[in-house]
């Protein structure tokens, strides 16, 4: 049980971090991040930040456009939802 809670606040975590670096980022540089990026930057996975990110979009956080190797994403902001 402590396992699964501990894994659970890394979870948490770890999709603050995400959501909050591509918030920066977007900021400061008029862009999204590759995935590759984010995972360098927060020492994940690209694996495990694109379970985030299909997350996000799940949650209307942000969405996809495009395919596969041209895949990209946006934002959502407040006032679009």
């Amino acid at each position: 049980m402590i396992i699964r809670e501990i894994k659970s606040r890394k979870y948490e975590q770890n999709r603050k971090d995400i959501y909050y670096f591509i918030v920066k980022y977007e900021k400061r540089k008029g862009e999204m991040p590759q995935i590759k990026t984010i995972a360098e930057e927060l020492d994940l996975s690209p694996s495990a930040v694109q379970r985030h990110l299909r997350q996000f979009a799940d949650d209307g956080l942000i969405e996809f456009s495009g395919s596969n190797s041209h895949r990209k994403y946006r934002l959502i902001r407040k006032s679009e939802r």
